[in-house]
């Protein structure tokens, strides 16, 4: 009798994303487990072959299933999540070409590496709450997903500078701000700007920000520019920037400049963004 460290033995790690388990496809995390009882169920199971995804990579692992003496049954040692939802903001969309970018970083996994998604969506949503921030305890947006409702579009592409996808509900192309020219990453400069995000219902909003620093050469790490909220409302509202708002547009001079990406966790007035032009470039790779 042992304990079950079968994953370590055949090599799958912590963030592993279970692709197939004996040639059946990962569908939920409820048949998952009821497909992995099923085989466990069968002492007479040797080896349980299954696909993995790490860092982009497929690959083939064999596990081998054991009396295990901490649970006093037969297992793997496997511990599984289901997908990752939550609330951001949709930053652009192109009308032209049914796209859009949205949050300005990456969906990320524990490690804070981007996560494999095999069927992302973003549907609609809208705002209940705001959990207010201070500094040492970054605050959130809440809110409600509609269900029964169709999807808004896909999640084609998870990365550093934002999700992207295709847009596939017609009703996404209404909106209740007029279109915005694109500012490159060498418009934007310190100073007065404004972002749009919203904080009650579906409603957009526009919050007055001051640009304090721009880094237009770390497209690497996302953060081109230190940006701190000005505006008195939103302050009282939220405490500043809070979860939830990732991806809310920064305009400067009416141009779309870029999204705020994170909060400063011991200063919730201020935070970074990143570039609009970052984002692009991104999403046509």
């Amino acid at each position: 009798m042992v304990k079950c460290h079968q994953l370590k033995k055949a090599g799958i790690q912590k963030g592993d994303s279970l692709l197939e388990i004996e040639g059946h496809d990962i569908s939920s995390l409820d048949s998952t487990s009821e497909l992995l009882i099923d085989l466990l169920e069968k002492q007479d199971t040797d080896s349980i072959e299954v696909i993995i995804e790490r860092s982009g990579k497929e690959k083939s692992k064999t596990i081998d299933p054991r009396y295990c003496l901490n649970l006093n049954e037969y297992g793997i040692g496997l511990y599984l999540t289901d997908s990752s939802l939550g609330v951001g903001t949709l930053t652009y969309k192109d009308f032209e070409n049914k796209e859009y970018g949205a949050l300005g970083h990456s969906i990320s996994t524990w490690d804070s590496a981007p996560a494999s998604l095999k069927d992302g969506r973003i549907v609609d949503a809208r705002i209940i709450d705001i959990n207010k921030g201070s500094d040492g305890k970054p605050g959130e947006k809440k809110g409600n997903f509609l269900h029964g409702e169709e999807p808004l579009g896909t999640i084609e592409k998870n990365t550093k500078h934002g999700i992207f996808g295709k847009i596939t509900n017609e009703s996404v192309y209404s909106s209740q701000i007029e279109p915005k020219s694109i500012g490159l990453a060498k418009h934007a400069e310190p100073g007065s700007a404004q972002i749009l995000t919203v904080l009650d219902n579906q409603e957009i909003e526009r919050f007055e920000i001051e640009i304090k620093r721009v880094f237009p050469h770390n497209a690497e790490n996302g953060k081109g520019m230190v940006i701190e909220v000005t505006d008195e409302e939103l302050l009282q509202r939220t405490g500043g920037i809070v979860q939830g708002m990732s991806g809310s547009p920064i305009i400067q001079d009416d141009k779309l400049i870029g999204a705020i990406t994170h909060v400063f966790v011991n200063d919730s007035e201020k935070g970074y963004g990143t570039f609009l032009e970052w984002m692009l470039y991104e999403s046509e790779k």
